[in-house]
């Protein structure tokens, strides 16, 4: 029983971030850089516009990340929605608390998301 539970944890730290994470989403308003990049369509550069453009005001739908982030079109937006990208959750799988920006040389502290409304 604790072999086999040990290696399901292996196994699912083997996992990218968003294979681990498809079935809820990754929030474009709370997910790092790095949960970002981790979705099919979502490169690093791209990443950092997304990070970017949310610290101006938080996106309200994924039409409005389409608008307001340059490089994002209909095409490119589908596939970042198949690979999890959603628009709306402030909390992590199992209502964990997700935070924003931070982790980088020169970025400063990383900060608490605002908690989701009902």
């Amino acid at each position: 029983m604790i072999r086999s539970t040990a290696l399901l944890v292996l196994a699912l730290l083997c996992l990218p971030p968003a294979a681990a994470l498809a079935g809820p989403g990754i929030d474009a308003n709370t997910a790092t850089e790095v949960e970002l990049d981790a979705i099919s369509g979502i490169g690093p550069a791209l990443a950092a516009r997304i990070v970017e453009e949310r610290r101006k005001a938080p996106f309200s739908s994924l039409d409005d990340l389409e608008q307001r982030v340059r490089g994002v079109g209909p095409a490119s937006l589908r596939r970042m929605q198949e690979g999890g990208l959603v628009v709306g959750r402030s909390r992590g799988p199992g209502g964990a608390e997700t935070f924003v920006g931070g982790g980088g040389a020169g970025q400063g502290p990383a900060r608490r998301a605002p908690p989701s409304r009902p």
